[in-house]
């Protein structure tokens, strides 16, 4: 059985990719879930759209590395998505304008994912069964 660390990177890419779709296609409601009722704005929507696309590209390429096989490269690419995941983190903790549900949510999220994905970065490369799950 596959150690938590081989699995990780490509459940934190779907994820990702997965997020960011919802985002760019339905951006009032998926950002509904953090955001509440600032959704219904124009200008929040467009910037969920933007988040949507970060986190569709990111997961992309930390699905593209992971397929590669190529070590180096997919622990850039969580790294690169751990630090854009600790930032938001840190972000919702200082948006006091946010809904506290918001704010608790993208911390926690963003937080538990920043560290899977530097533990995963910091692992042992995955193995060749990992790209072909």
């Amino acid at each position: 059985m596959a150690d938590w660390r081989e699995r990780a990177p490509q459940a934190i890419a779907l994820g990702r990719i997965g997020f960011g779709v919802a985002l760019v296609v339905a951006p009032g409601l998926a950002g509904r879930l953090f955001l509440g009722r600032e959704c219904s704005r124009p200008s929040v929507r467009f910037l969920c759209r933007i988040f949507g696309g970060r986190d569709l590209a990111i997961g992309l390429v930390q699905l593209r590395a992971l397929r590669s096989g190529d070590a180096r490269a997919l622990a850039s690419a969580l790294w690169l998505g751990a630090g854009c995941d600790a930032f938001d983190a840190a972000a919702a903790w200082r948006g006091r304008e946010l809904p506290r549900w918001g704010r608790v949510l993208v911390a926690l999220t963003g937080s538990a994912t920043a560290g899977v994905g530097a533990a995963a970065a910091l692992g042992p490369p995955p193995g060749p069964d990992a790209a072909a799950a």
